[in-house]
């Protein structure tokens, strides 16, 4: 008897124990999360690893161990785990939005909890810097691609560096001699690079830079033009144009909108633009944001006077003057006749539904004046723009000439210019300039341009040496540098290159 009451007491305490653990599993306590995804870098690289450490917050701050973590890809088609562990470090496969998503399992209860995050995928040499360098006679290309590193939750800026990047790619190809300009075409969807040289001019694939074709394959016929040199390129969407040495213009235009046509549909004429029965002769372009201005200008030689060319769709092509609306007794100057005034330089700013800011200065002597004023597509006539808020003023710095290094913001109003080893910046609205950053002795500016949200100035030297300003608001007083680097050979000429048309037409709303 007394065994089986012992034996009955022991069956007793071993049900309590199961009791005790099945109830200490199901109860547990949760310490539920929250998941935030949002890196300041959204932009994957194909064939490179994108790094991204997630924030989480935890309820229970003392117990965030008993976690596991995985990433998955939820695009249809696609592998579906993508990398075990907190962290995000996958290599992008193709070209594209990219659909993950984060999932966290807690160990003692077995809740999964997720979050989604969408990646742009594309070429690793799409977007960035890209500088044109010379190394005895031969022709050199360098990319730089700005982002963002995100660890814990410090965001760092960074600088991708591809030195030589053609060779890199293509070690058994001759990229051309003599090279002197850098420009780009562009459509929703793509973009090639046109290298300018003396010898054998030619483009590019935006995102691969393998060779596309010549420029001489450009023209009607592919027949170039007998002599020409092309001085400068402006990308105007509908119509594009060449500037030659000697002043000659040829055009092309589309029958739709340019940049929502396939690169290379249309050709250049073989024949030189003509003004009012006689070819065009200009010795400088004026620069727009393409489809936003609705026109981009040249300063034509013989008259000493400033055209423009309208890139609207009815009326694109077409060559007009300007309409100075001033009053009776204001001082300005006339863009129609510039007189006694030579044109150092023409710059825009702020375009947006077909007009933009200019900025013209002239030298008349020993004094420089700058002229600001609102251009504008009229809306009575296609025969000429409509040109007021006239301001004229003294420029202060006198030493400026054709030969000055100047860039002009495109979305904010201030121009930037060289002389000596000084740069400074000149505020279109008020007047002011002010001196900005110094180099050393004897080093010469060779090319300036701006990264889309015009937060960083990049400046190329002679020497090769390439240097990014930090040129936001608050900065402008401080002459902050940011970053450096040596390039193989001389420097020779610097742009920031898009992937597509809307990159650059939505630049300053998207990361670099």
């Amino acid at each position: 008897m007394k065994q089986m009451v012992f034996l009955l007491f022991v069956m007793l305490l071993g049900l309590q124990a199961c009791y005790k653990d099945k109830g200490n599993y199901e109860y547990a306590d949760s310490n539920s999360i929250s998941i935030v995804l949002n890196p300041t870098n959204k932009q994957a690289y194909l064939g490179e690893p994108y790094i991204y450490f997630p924030q989480i917050k935890f309820t229970n701050k003392s117990d965030t161990s008993n976690f596991e973590y995985w990433w998955e890809s939820i695009d249809l088609g696609y592998e579906d785990t993508l990398c075990i562990g907190r962290e995000l470090n996958f290599i992008p496969d193709r070209v594209g939005l990219i659909n993950t998503r984060l999932c966290v399992r807690e160990l003692a209860t077995g809740v999964i909890t997720m979050s989604d995050l969408q990646l742009r995928s594309e070429s690793p040499y799409a977007k960035g810097w890209l500088i044109l360098s010379e190394n005895g006679g031969k022709t050199l290309l360098s990319y730089i691609r700005p982002g963002y590193e995100n660890r814990e939750d410090v965001t760092k800026r960074i600088y991708s560096t591809f030195l030589d990047i053609y060779n890199q790619l293509y070690p058994n190809e001759y990229l051309g001699n003599e090279p002197y300009c850098l420009k780009q075409v562009m459509n929703m969807s793509e973009s090639a690079v046109l290298i300018l040289q003396n010898n054998n001019s030619l483009y590019l694939d935006g995102s691969t830079y393998q060779k596309i074709m010549t420029m001489d394959k450009e023209f009607i016929g592919e027949v170039y033009p007998e002599g020409f040199i092309i001085k400068d390129f402006f990308y105007g969407a509908s119509p594009d144009v060449l500037l030659g040495v000697s002043g000659e213009v040829y055009s092309r235009d589309y029958m739709g909108q340019g940049e929502y046509q396939p690169l290379f549909l249309e050709a250049f004429s073989n024949i030189p633009v003509q003004y009012q029965g006689k070819p065009l002769k200009a010795d400088q372009l004026i620069y727009t944001m393409p489809s936003k201005a609705g026109f981009f200008g040249l300063h034509e030689i013989e008259e000493n006077r400033i055209l423009w060319i309208l890139t609207n769709h009815n009326i694109r092509g077409n060559i007009v003057g300007s309409n100075m609306i001033v009053e009776d007794d204001q001082s300005y100057i006339d863009l129609n006749n510039l007189d006694d005034n030579e044109l150092i330089y023409a710059g825009t700013c702020e375009a947006f539904n077909n007009s933009a800011t200019l900025l013209v200065l002239c030298k008349n002597g020993d004094k420089v004046y700058s002229q600001k004023q609102g251009v504008s597509v009229s809306t009575l006539s296609s025969e000429y723009l409509d040109v007021k808020d006239v301001v004229l003023r003294n420029f202060e710095i006198s030493n400026v000439s054709k030969s000055t290094k100047f860039y002009t913001l495109e979305t904010r109003p201030y121009l930037f210019f060289a002389i000596n080893n000084m740069l400074y910046w000149y505020d279109i609205n008020s007047g002011i300039i002010k001196d900005f950053f110094s180099f050393q002795e004897g080093e010469e500016i060779v090319e300036m341009g701006s990264n889309p949200q015009e937060s960083e100035l990049g400046v190329l030297l002679k020497n090769g040496t390439f240097i990014i300003l930090n040129i936001e608001n608050e900065k402008l007083y401080k002459g902050e540098k940011v970053y450096e680097l040596s390039v193989p050979g001389e420097g020779v000429s610097l742009m920031y290159k898009y992937p597509n048309y809307s990159s650059y037409m939505f630049r300053t709303i998207q990361p670099d």
